[in-house]
């Protein structure tokens, strides 16, 4: 019976020492609130700028958040990818990258072209889709697009499988274009020349998919429009190389209309069509 009028009395005393903190004016329970409001935030992991009006703005980078452990065991394997391939077949990457500024080092790798060679040709290729899907990924959290609803993982999956089906469906066109005007060969000299520059795209990317998941502010910046340039500059050329190619193989201008708008254009304006959708 005393042990509970002590419990009793001790939580009444409890309770009148806690009202007496929230009187207002009362100078500790104003110190305690405004130190909640400072720290709140910080421990949500959100970043905070004080106006002069005392309003909080909330901002959220997304740049630098963690990257799931697939990720890193991607890029370790592209790494070791590259840097088999650079030690296996060095002469080969150098003929990749002197094929895309020079045509007739092209033609040339293209008359020579082996079995071994067309191993090679293929597994860069895949070193393309690969880091051309990361780097997707890449520009997806960048600029916070949400059309695609599934993690970091389905959205490598989804790019992957739309660069797979955009190159089949490329060799599939040009290859029956070939057939049907009588022209295949040529035309599958064509495609040699139209996909080393996607070879060079794969290792250009390299450095870039390694570094953007891992820095952030300005830093992350710099190096995400310097890949976009990069890339944007490497289609240009291939675009100039299309037009060498159809002047020096005297192909029809209808040929190349045909090309344009069905292997080219139809596929961007279709992605550029279901992003908006989605948005």
């Amino acid at each position: 019976m005393q042990d509970t009028i002590y419990r009793t009395n001790h939580y009444a005393a409890f309770q009148k020492a806690d009202d007496s903190l929230n009187v207002p004016g009362n100078p500790v329970n104003d110190s305690l609130n405004a130190f909640d409001s400072t720290l709140s935030p910080f421990i949500s992991g959100e970043s905070t700028s004080l106006t002069r009006d005392k309003e909080i703005i909330i901002s959220r980078d997304i740049s630098f958040e963690r990257i799931d452990d697939w990720y890193l065991m991607m890029v370790i394997g592209v790494l070791i990818l590259l840097a088999w391939l650079r030690a296996a077949y060095p002469k080969y990457m150098d003929t990749i990258f002197t094929s895309s500024y020079n045509y007739n080092a092209a033609s040339k790798a293209y008359s020579e072209k082996t079995i071994v060679q067309k191993r090679i040709s293929f597994l860069f290729n895949l070193f393309y889709f690969i880091n051309g899907s990361l780097f997707f990924l890449e520009v997806y959290r960048h600029y916070n697009w949400e059309f695609l609803d599934t993690n970091n993982f389905g959205i490598f999956l989804v790019s992957f499988a739309c660069l797979v089906v955009l190159v089949l469906l490329r060799i599939i066109v040009m290859s029956l274009t070939g057939h049907i005007f009588n022209r295949y060969e040529l035309f599958k000299s064509f495609l040699y020349h139209y996909y080393t520059f996607s070879k060079v795209i794969g290792i250009i990317l390299t450095p870039f998919v390694i570094t953007l998941p891992y820095t952030s502010g300005d830093a992350h910046n710099i190096l995400f429009y310097c890949a976009l340039i990069l890339t944007g500059l490497i289609l240009l050329l291939r675009f100039v190389r299309i037009v060498v190619f159809v002047r020096k193989n005297v192909l029809l201008i209808f040929y190349l209309f045909l090309y344009l708008c069905a292997v080219e254009l139809l596929p961007i304006l279709v992605i550029i069509k279901l992003i908006l959708s989605f948005t």
